[in-house]
């Protein structure tokens, strides 16, 4: 039975070799009881059986062809024109910035010709580019692009799509990692907006935004009212997170045991960096018990998951969610006790 899985799933094997470790396989039978060998054997070819039947059970009328493809590969999939542009910020992290400047069927240099208002799309924490995208009918990104705006749809420092620094290793150094929201107002949020000002020539950009996305804004236009009153021609901010009072419980719980706290004591400077083969178990997962997932989603992010497209939440899960600073979770956290209050506030001060 193992066998046929092996050549009729070979994803699956490659899933869970990096689940449960594909060393259990060749261990010296001649060190372990009889049952120390055959469990693992039996674990693994139940897992495999389960990847197998849930992988054949896919519904098949549901668009699945957004799973595996990163920002710029769905908006092309779908017809419409997209690149991307990268740019550093003056503290040295790599930004990577997504455009849609046209149409759906519009050739690319066609769009970048045309004079259209520029839009940002700005994701939430544990998002990227992709939030704007996954969704499809009717995508966000697809929608404002359709309705004749150049979108920009760019990814905060530490997500997968700009974890980079001109000196610093995400996965050696952690001073990479020692970044709140803060830094995101003060160097990334403006670095985006130079570089779509100069590039479109528009002194003037639209903003539409996500939770902390909105959040930043907020605080970068309070901080820095000078030079977003000459650029920041409207904002649409959904759900801002600037003040936690209604936040739900899970939330306030994981606020007030400070376990973020102690992960960041303890040298846990990265926070949801999971591999791709747990997305993979989590968008399957999903799929074939979307009420658990429901259930999940309501109790960290959303109080209204019957509005969600439940028939989405295996490329969702594909896609979400991203890393982030375990720092920059603390700072959104602390609003649900300082609500307002926008500073980053270190262990030292609290």
């Amino acid at each position: 039975l193992c066998f046929f899985f092996f050549f009729k799933q070979k994803t699956a094997y490659e899933i869970l070799s990096g689940l449960v470790g594909s060393e259990m396989c060749i261990r010296d039978r001649s060190t372990q009881s009889t049952w120390d060998f055959i469990f693992p054997q039996m674990l693994h070819c139940f897992l495999l059986l389960f990847f197998f039947i849930s992988s054949e059970c896919l519904d098949v009328t549901s668009d699945q062809s957004d799973m595996d493809k990163n920002t710029q590969e769905m908006a092309i999939s779908h017809g419409y024109p997209c690149e991307n542009y990268t740019i550093f910020t003056s503290d040295g992290y790599k930004l990577l910035l997504f455009r849609i400047p046209g149409k759906q069927g519009e050739p690319l240099e066609d769009a970048k010709k045309k004079k259209r208002q520029p839009v940002i799309l700005q994701h939430g924490i544990l998002e990227n580019s992709d939030s704007f995208l996954v969704n499809e009918k009717p995508a966000i990104a697809y929608v404002l692009a359709d309705g004749g705006l150049d979108v920009w749809i760019p990814n905060f420092r530490g997500t997968m799509y700009s974890r980079e620094h001109k000196t610093l290793d995400p996965d050696k150094d952690p001073e990479y990692w020692n970044f709140s929201m803060d830094e995101l107002v003060k160097f990334d949020l403006r670095s985006i907006f130079d570089f779509v000002i100069e590039t479109t020539k528009y002194t003037k950009v639209a903003y539409v935004a996500h939770s902390m996305g909105g959040g930043i804004m907020l605080a970068a236009a309070s901080e820095f009212g000078d030079y977003y009153s000459k650029h920041l021609s409207s904002i649409a901010a959904l759900g801002p997170s600037t003040c936690l009072k209604n936040a739900n419980v899970m939330m306030k719980l994981v606020h007030y045991m400070s376990f973020l706290n102690l992960l960041n004591f303890f040298g846990f400077n990265e926070l949801m960096n999971l591999h791709d083969n747990i997305h993979t178990f989590m968008s399957i997962f999903c799929h074939i018990l979307p009420s658990v997932c429901s259930t999940f989603i309501r109790f960290v992010a959303d109080e209204e998951p019957a509005w969600d497209n439940s028939d989405k939440y295996n490329v969702f899960f594909n896609h979400y969610p991203d890393a982030t600073s375990t720092t920059q979770a603390i700072h959104i956290l602390q609003q649900v006790k300082w609500q307002g209050y926008y500073k980053y506030l270190s262990l030292i001060h609290i």
